[in-house]
């Protein structure tokens, strides 16, 4: 229901300024709803500013606080890199290493083989040059048993 002016042929000036009041307080009712509207909306985006700043902030925290964990992760990442070449070229020079020893071991062994052989040789040929002393020794013990005998 809105209020209906009051008709002009009706009881007169008392019912239109009665009317008029009327008309004034509901004005002045809906102006304060209004204000009181416009007081909750900007409290309302006060609030949501508010908010929307509190997790841009949560959000740039959180962020930086990544940012900083991956940075860490690739610093480890780096370390364990270099450390793993570190460990590489350790390998390869121990394995270097060990192909070194072994040539030395497997020549050593070779040589001492040689020297064995050699050893062996030495052995033969001094053994054939004692067969060949007995052999002159029987040689000559025999021209000499053959003499005294002659002799007697």
């Amino acid at each position: 229901g809105g209020l209906v002016p009051p008709s002009t042929t009706q009881a007169g000036e008392d019912e239109q300024e009665r009317w008029l009041l009327e008309l004034e307080s509901k004005q002045d009712a809906l102006e304060e709803r209004l204000l009181s509207a416009e007081q909750v909306l900007r409290t309302t985006e006060a609030a949501t500013s508010f908010d929307r700043g509190k997790r841009v902030v949560n959000f740039q925290v959180a962020l930086a606080k990544e940012q900083d964990r991956r940075s860490q992760l690739q610093s480890k990442f780096q370390a364990l890199e270099k450390e793993r070449a570190e460990l590489r070229d350790r390998c390869e020079a121990t394995e270097a290493g060990k192909a070194v020893l072994q040539r030395r071991f497997d020549e050593a062994i070779e040589a001492e083989k040689r020297s064995k052989d050699d050893e062996a040789a030495v052995v033969e040929a001094l053994r054939e040059e004692l067969r060949g002393a007995e052999a002159s020794a029987a040689e000559v013990r025999a021209a000499t048993e053959r003499t005294e005998l002659a002799a007697r």
